[in-house]
Formats: structure tokens, sequence, C-alpha cells
């Protein structure tokens, strides 16, 4: 029987007797944990969840793109997802085609590669890429402000059914001057706005991010810049606050020798302790030929090998405070 107050119940409350076989699920199973990279070593510093907002960061030139859409490629291989991105500098739109057909096939794209796949690999590949992945070109838009893209977004989740959704990098997007305020404001505002799409259409959303020049500095008697840290990016640590995950990408060789491909994975805000993992660092290195990654000896796309457990986890690592005047 409805009680009198079950009728009178306020629509837009959320009552926790509502969730009670909710509750007692995870309490008999465990909550739902993130779904994983398809890397082991990985899984243990970032999983995957839908309704989640995830910031990347890193220094320019070292590669945190690439990390991104690596890992991006394995979401679609082995979880069936497909991804919409907004990345106007990673531009012909052609040469971020080649770039994922490449990881995903093994070999060179271009003829002066001396390990060029083959003609018959390279539209195999494209005939999987094409259905997959769909890349948000700017020429035709008179300006490109949060509201725009998000829209080409929803679009397309409706047309093709995209479940991640990549701004790459969000100092590409037109500044919405009517909402403009202090830079940090605007950020903060611009994650809840990332937010609110990303549970309203049950989407990933990642956001590509860079520091200000002044971040990038290298400590004395170093000849290396540090390792970037949550108030070193443009917007301070509204990008940690107002979002679920933040990751950072390294090179810790990157000044001496550019061809040094040794890197790093840090997470440095998991929000939820345990079920997206805990934060810490994964070491990788990169092959440029393959455009993969590799831990050891092991490439990441061979998903039945066993995984090599190497990375650090901060297990007392402290959140930022929930400040709007947060330097940056």
């Amino acid at each position: 029987m409805i009680s009198e107050k079950d009728i009178n119940r306020n629509p837009h409350v959320i009552y926790a007797d509502s969730l009670r076989e909710i509750i007692i699920h995870n309490h008999k199973h465990g909550g739902t944990k993130g779904t994983t990279t398809h890397v082991p070593e990985i899984d243990e510093i970032f999983r995957w969840e839908e309704r989640s907002v995830n910031i990347w960061g890193g220094y320019a030139g070292m590669g945190k793109s690439t990390i991104l859409n690596i890992l991006k490629l394995l979401r679609v291989i082995y979880s069936n997802k497909k991804i919409g991105i907004f990345t106007p500098e990673t531009y012909p739109p052609e040469y971020y085609y080649n770039q994922l057909i490449q990881a995903y096939v093994g070999l060179g794209v271009e003829k002066y590669h001396h390990n060029q796949m083959t003609i018959e690999q390279h539209l195999a590949a494209l005939d999987f890429i094409k259905s997959n992945f769909f890349y948000i070109s700017s020429n035709n838009l008179d300006e490109v402000t949060p509201v725009v893209i998000f829209k080409i977004f929803e679009d397309l989740i409706k047309d093709e059914g995209i479940t991640d959704v990549v701004i790459d990098p969000f100092n590409q997007l037109d500044r919405d001057w009517e909402r403009s305020k202090r830079d940090d404001r605007y950020v903060g505002d611009f994650c809840v706005q990332s937010k609110r799409f990303a549970v309203k259409h049950d989407v990933i959303v990642d956001i590509v991010v860079h520091p200000p020049a002044s971040a990038a500095k290298k400590e004395k008697g170093q000849d290396e810049y540090k390792i970037l840290d949550i108030y070193d990016f443009a917007g301070g640590a509204q990008w940690a606050n107002k979002s679920d995950n933040m990751l950072v990408y390294y090179r810790p060789y990157f000044c001496r020798d550019r061809k040094n491909t040794e890197c790093v994975l840090k997470s440095i805000r998991i929000k939820k302790y345990g079920l997206n993992g805990f934060p810490g660092q994964v070491f990788l290195t990169y092959d440029f030929e393959k455009n993969r990654y590799f831990i050891f000896d092991r490439d990441i796309f061979d998903v039945d090998k066993p995984p090599i457990l190497q990375q650090t986890i901060f297990h007392n690592f402290t959140e930022p405070d929930d400040k709007d005047d947060t330097p940056f």
C-alpha cells in the first residue's frame, strides 16, 4: 500500500530506501569496479568508469595525447566502445586516423617506414577504425565553445552510439564570454558542465589540459622538468576538485635525449579509491615504429600475457582542498 508520505515525496530527491536492493547487492558482492583499461598494471592506478570525467595532463610534445589515444583504441578493440574526439591540434584528420591504424596493426603506414604494412592491412584497419572513431572538424564552425562542441557530441551519441567523448585539448575551445569568469572558476564551471553531460548521456568525458609556461621549471642542478602535480595546471586545482580522476604523463629523459622513450603514467587524483584504482604510477616505453607502448618487453596490446606489477601506489595520497581561490 502506498502511503500519503510516499505520494508527497519530493521528485528531485533520491531517498536512501529506494536504493535498498542496490545496497544489499553491493554488500553481498562488492561495489561495481570501474572497467578495465586492458592493461593490468594501469588498472592498479586507474580504471574507466561510465559517467565520469577524467583529466589528462602533461608537458607539450611529450605524448599525453598518444597514451590517451592508445588506451582508447584498446577500449574499442576489447570493450566494443566508440570514441568521439575533438582534437584540432592533431591535424590533418588523416594523420589522426593513420596514427590509430599504425597502433592497431603494429606496422608503419608511410612509404618511408621500413616496416610498412601492406595496402590490404591498411584498408582492413581503416574499415575497423571508421566505425569506431569520429573526428570532429571545426572548419565549418563559426565558434567552438563548450556549448557548441557538446551539442556535436550529443548528435554523435544519437547517430553513431559513441560511448566516450574526448576534448584534446581544452585550450582549443573558444571561451564562452557570456559565462566567463576568473580562470579557475571558469575551469570549475566547465568541469561541472562536463560531468552533467557525462551523467545525462552515460558516457565518459576525457579532457586533455596543458600547464602554463611558468610550470616548465627545472629543479636546481637537474636537467629535466619536474613531474607535474595538481597545482601546476592552468586553472589550478579546480581540474582535480571538479573531476573524477586526474592523470599526468611524463618523460623523465625528454630534455636530455628526445629519442629516449621511457615514460611514466601517474594518477594524481582518483575519486573512488579501490573501485577505480589508487593514486600511483606505471613505467612504460614507447615504440615509434609501432606507435605502441611496452611494459618491459611486453606489448600492452598482448592482453593475454601476464602483467608485470611494477608501479608505485601512493595509498596516503592527500586530496586537494576544494577552494575557489586556489592559486594557478
